[in-house]
């Protein structure tokens, strides 16, 4: 991408229409012109949702998920396959 698209509803803006992880800059982060790399589903409702969680059969263990309140904080997993993506962008 040549912009710093906000979102996934920016990046859908430019014509970008496959599913897929993507970097964004949200606007708390444009100062420090630090971008995160989330998954963008371009297909759900007309596409540019910014996907905050997914779980899936991704051979995790069931308690992947069971985490201290610094990890929901600051995100964890593979954004391309199950992840948290934080609190704090």
């Amino acid at each position: 991408l040549s912009s710093r698209p906000v979102d996934c509803a920016d990046v859908l803006n430019t014509e970008h229409s496959d599913s897929k992880v993507y970097t964004v800059w949200p606007k708390s982060r444009l100062t420090e012109k630090k971008g995160i790399d989330v998954f963008c589903d371009m297909d759900t409702d007309g596409g540019g949702w910014t996907i905050i969680q997914r779980r899936g059969n991704f051979s995790r263990p069931k308690d992947f998920f069971f985490k201290d309140w610094e990890s929901y904080k600051n995100g964890f997993g593979d954004v391309e396959r199950d992840f948290w993506l934080g609190k704090s962008l």
